[in-house]
């Protein structure tokens, strides 16, 4: 059996957590022929997550693999927070290949690459689409703050997408008509940001059993497609607000 490793690291620095090798872990997918037993111990705040996968494609199951690696050091570690009352997370970064071979683990959406129009990061630029520009424009309204953070936390805590991509959405609606009834600031957000209704309630329909309390593991292409739309809906907005507050047009942003 193919051993392979993820190491990671709890944050912040200043705790130096141990926890002991714990047993081992099975998780299994019969349907792909596939079995991996876990184990974890956590050094000086160091992880190291071991796993004996009965078969190992790279591009088939790293990113499954990797993410019941991190599901079992958050395990590990919000036990461990919720004993002491502290406040850590967990970062998996490094993976290691049977040959010994180490391959950094950027948290990072390629599906949302070149989505952003509303702003660029280069510091020559200047004007409503600048990137400092664009700072005050989040910092100065809590409600957008709140909802990019939102997005920002699923790249690297995979469990999440469905319930904050959606409730970044909702946070983005209720921005753009704070007085209006719910029907209406849908109304409104469709309207203004050239949206369908099917388009998103795709990703609140997904969030409603996460939201109460029936979780599962989120399909790989489901959750990319939600964090896909919640990247536009986020990007329409930041269009919407730094074009005054008018409709988009279809022109540059046609009907999704």
């Amino acid at each position: 059996m193919p051993v392979i490793l993820f190491r990671g690291t709890v944050r912040p620095p200043i705790f130096k957590i141990n926890v002991a090798k714990m047993p081992t872990i099975r998780y299994g997918w019969p349907a792909d022929n596939l079995s991996a037993d876990f184990s974890i111990s956590i050094t000086d705040s160091k992880i190291e997550i071991k796993c004996d996968v009965s078969r190992f494609e790279k591009d088939e199951h790293l990113s499954m693999l990797a993410m019941h690696a991190y599901d079992l050091s958050m395990a590990t570690i919000d036990s461990f927070c919720f004993f002491y009352g502290f406040g850590l997370r967990v970062f998996i970064e490094i993976f290691v290949d049977a040959d010994g071979k180490q391959t950094a683990l950027t948290p990072r959406s390629e599906e949302v690459v070149g989505l952003c129009t509303a702003f660029n990061l280069d510091p020559s630029h200047s004007g409503p689409d600048n990137y400092e520009a664009m700072i005050r424009m989040v910092v100065q309204e809590r409600a957008l703050l709140l909802a990019l953070n939102d997005l920002i936390v699923p790249i690297s805590q995979f469990n999440l997408a469905t319930i904050n991509c959606a409730r970044a959405i909702e946070g983005l609606r209720a921005a753009m008509l704070p007085e209006g009834s719910r029907e209406e600031q849908w109304e409104f957000m469709r309207q203004h940001l050239n949206l369908r209704k099917d388009y998103l309630k795709f990703v609140i329909d997904l969030s409603t059993d996460p939201r109460h309390g029936r979780r599962k593991a989120p399909e790989v292409g489901e959750q990319a497609e939600v964090i896909k739309r919640s990247w536009v809906v986020m990007n329409r907005f930041l269009e919407f607000r730094k074009r005054s507050n008018q409709q988009l047009p279809l022109a540059d942003f046609p009907l999704l």
